[in-house]
């Protein structure tokens, strides 16, 4: 265990610290990690906040055996009960153990209306929502063939029938620490944000993280929508975040001076969108403009994560004007500055 000085953000860095091992934020926060080679930077950063004779923690990993054993070693480390689940937002590395921790606990889960719809649908798919999504960016046939096949199922290891709905503006008591509840977007729809002004904390899922930028990607049920316009509303919402309130993100480091990332992030997001307004000298396809925004094509998952995402760029771009959408013959969509 590790104590975290109140002016030092420290980042766990791996497993070298050891399973189970957790920094401490002051008395009342844990900070865990769940090794995964399929999370950004590598893990996926568990939160356990003290809830009286017990713990509530908040982002639970995915739903694969290595995991599973992993909480198996935090929960021996807590040896009290997990008292209430927390889930930032719908995506698999954050809710897939929430049926394993329920069935150990029945402890009730807490996510906002949107995030928890979202999650019992795609815990409930069987097949993947995307493949229409992607064939309209422009992605071949054998390609969509490949990721169909290497698909892995379910989202969660079981979700309940009921959730508590986290609501914008509420505060909630954990232990001795309130925290009040704010939303995010982006990212997702509609993340929760866990602020306690006391402690000066703010649990911010995936919003805003440190040595990356968040996933900004279009949903397959709302292909012309505009994520990266609303997140680029909550970046300007968050840039006046304090300076000294003590970030705690989804992964990698925690950190301070949370509004100047936000800046940071949203300056990152204005460079790109002007650099693929550059690219559409000729009707472009999503595909097309991968290199242009990444800097490479990726595979595998990192092939439909860059294609949702650079045609959220695309569609903030027709939102302002400043391209145009079109469906051509063959149903892809294309993108010209005309």
């Amino acid at each position: 265990m590790m104590l975290l000085p109140p002016s030092i953000p420290v980042a766990p860095s791996g497993p070298a610290r050891g399973e189970g091992e957790y920094i401490a934020i002051g008395e009342h926060v844990r900070w865990y990690r769940l090794v995964s080679p399929m999370a950004p930077m590598g893990g996926v950063n568990i939160w356990a906040l003290r809830d009286g004779d017990g713990w509530a923690v908040v982002d639970t990993g995915f739903a694969d055996p290595d995991s599973t054993a992993q909480w198996q070693v935090i929960l021996d480390d807590l040896a009290l009960p997990v008292t209430r689940i927390i889930c930032t937002h719908f995506h698999p590395d954050h809710i897939g153990q929430v049926g394993m921790l329920q069935q150990r606990f029945d402890a009730p889960l807490f996510m906002t209306d949107v995030e928890w719809h979202l999650a019992r649908r795609i815990n409930a798919a069987e097949s993947s929502p995307f493949t229409e999504l992607l064939r309209r960016c422009g992605l071949a046939e054998e390609a969509l063939a490949a990721l169909a096949a290497g698909r892995s199922g379910r989202f969660s290891s079981g979700l309940p029938e009921h959730c508590e709905i986290l609501t914008p503006g509420e505060t909630i008591v954990i232990g001795e620490l309130r925290w009040r509840i704010e939303t995010g977007a982006g990212h997702s729809p509609r993340p929760a944000i866990l602020v306690s002004d006391e402690a000066r904390l703010a649990l911010v899922g995936d919003q805003l993280l440190m040595r990356i930028t968040p996933h900004v990607g279009v949903d397959a049920e709302n292909p012309e929508g505009d994520p990266l316009g609303a997140y680029l509303e909550y970046l300007h919402g968050a840039a006046v975040m304090p300076g000294d309130l003590l970030a705690l993100p989804g992964h990698g480091p925690a950190f301070r001076q949370a509004g100047l990332r936000a800046t940071e992030i949203a300056d990152h997001h204005h460079k790109a969108l002007d650099s693929i307004s550059r690219a559409l000298g000729t009707p472009s396809l999503a595909s097309d403009i991968l290199v242009p925004l990444f800097g490479r094509i990726p595979s595998g998952m990192g092939l439909v994560l860059a294609l949702t995402e650079a045609l959220a760029h695309l569609n903030r771009l027709v939102a302002e004007g400043r391209a145009r959408r079109f469906l051509d013959e063959a149903g892809h969509y294309r993108f010209s500055r005309d």
